[in-house]
């Protein structure tokens, strides 16, 4: 009977302890014996409470963490020598804080984060001389970023891998120094310009991600359905080639139109008086546009591709 007890006991809690949440203060892993030892330091710790630091130049896997699900804090992965990519985090599927990824000398890919799907803070890559893409992170796609960061990465030649992340939740936007990046159009980068929120620093890299107006012009090449401001307004078709309809879908009192060139020449300048008006834009040369709609109460913006 004791046996049948012992049994049914386990049966019906069979994944009790298996799991749990920790490490309120976060914890640093400076070497490779850490990250080794940490289910026999931490057993059943999958959901770290606090920030996350991995930072040591012996460290040359992060094997010992493939149990990690979630991390609460910020995740800092900085100045590992040996590190070259991020296998053993690949259970890894939500950062409640910001993930910086800074001067891994050694660091090809970031294979290892391809569950990411949430991050709530910055997204930083800097200073990573080696990493060769950003495709792992393809998954990312709730995000509340503020700061979208990539940086000083001398091999990195595209974005993909950012396509999915949501261009509303960017606040700030730096692409600059990356020597071999000429890839920027990604979607999420892309519907972000069509109706940007915050600062914008797209420099140094390129031929065709060297500034926010060559990136803005390959974005011609991808179709982005511009809704913008809740709604507030559509913009059909597009990419269109003789007419644009706009469609006020938020009330206005007959706001202004004006259209410009990623030069910011107004080309077409028109008074809204029905919630739905055409446009004749067949004498504007093929390229990326800009919608204005300026009222008493409110200004919105939009962005359309001319075929």
């Amino acid at each position: 009977m004791k046996k049948i007890f012992l049994l049914l006991i386990g049966l019906y809690f069979p994944f009790a302890g298996s799991s749990q949440s920790c490490l309120p203060l976060g914890i640093t892993f400076s070497t490779q014996a850490q990250i080794d030892s940490f289910q026999i330091n931490y057993p059943n710790c999958t959901q770290i409470t606090g920030t996350v630091n991995i930072i040591g130049s012996t460290i040359s896997n992060l094997n010992g963490l493939n149990v990690i699900t979630s991390i609460g804090g910020a995740l800092w992965i900085d100045n590992n020598n040996a590190l070259t990519s991020f296998i053993g985090l690949n259970a890894l599927t939500s950062i409640g804080n910001s993930i910086y990824i800074l001067n891994n000398p050694a660091l090809t890919s970031l294979t290892g984060l391809n569950s990411l799907s949430f991050i709530w803070g910055t997204l930083g890559i800097t200073g990573n001389p080696l990493l060769a893409n950003l495709t792992a992170l393809s998954s990312l796609t709730t995000s509340k970023l503020g700061f979208l960061s990539i940086t000083s990465n001398d091999s990195l030649k595209s974005l993909t891998g950012l396509d999915n992340i949501d261009s509303d939740s960017i606040q700030y936007l730096y692409i600059y120094g990356n020597h071999s990046l000429t890839t920027c159009q990604v979607k999420s980068i892309c519907a972000y310009l069509a109706n940007p929120y915050g600062v914008i620093d797209i420099s140094n890299n390129t031929t065709g991600c060297d500034s926010q107006q060559e990136v803005e012009a390959a974005c011609a090449a991808i179709s982005i359905k511009n809704i913008t401001n809740d709604n507030a307004f559509t913009i059909y078709p597009n990419p269109a080639t003789d007419k644009l309809t706009v469609v006020i879908t938020r009330a206005a009192e007959e706001p202004n139109l004006n259209i410009s060139n990623i030069e910011g020449q107004q080309l077409i300048t028109r008074q809204i008086t029905q919630p739905k008006t055409q446009l004749d834009i067949n004498s504007l040369p093929s390229g990326v546009y800009f919608v204005r709609l300026t009222s008493d109460k409110s200004v919105l913006t939009g962005k359309f591709i001319k075929q």
